[in-house]
């Protein structure tokens, strides 16, 4: 690389690999407006991720996951249940059921006064009584 005095190194840098020689001020905006753009585009996805995280907080958070909001319209057999609970009306609750925890861990919300879901909670009974007097016999 031949360097006159006050010649710049990146022009002679270019001419000495046979590069088309440009004004070295182009370069060095190129690469600060590459750079500079970078930046942008980053600050501007993190703007959004702040926006997004912050309206996410806003959303109130609902116990409705845990509620029966209303009742199945078809009975369950009862070899497919294994144990049942009780929901009462409360701030979030809206009904009472019966609740039916099957075998594949799912939830199923019943009419207590249907006469299936009654019949459904006498069998889980019976079938816990008779584990239980298994258990005793061991």
């Amino acid at each position: 690389m031949t360097l006159l005095s006050g010649g710049n190194p990146a022009r002679a840098l270019l001419k000495e690999h046979k590069l088309p020689v440009r004004n070295t001020l182009d370069l060095s905006l190129t690469h600060y407006c590459g750079t500079h753009l970078k930046i942008r585009m980053l600050r501007c996805r993190v703007c959004v991720l702040a926006v997004l995280l912050s309206l996410l907080t806003l959303i109130p958070s609902t116990q409705s996951a845990d509620c029966c909001l209303k009742y199945t319209r078809r009975p369950v057999p009862c070899r497919r249940l294994k144990d049942y609970t009780y929901q009462t009306i409360t701030s979030s609750c809206d009904i009472h059921a019966v609740v039916f925890h099957t075998r594949r861990d799912k939830f199923v919300c019943a009419d207590p006064s249907q006469d299936w879901t009654k019949r459904v909670q006498r069998c889980l009974l019976k079938r816990q009584k008779r584990k239980s007097k298994l258990k005793k016999s061991l």
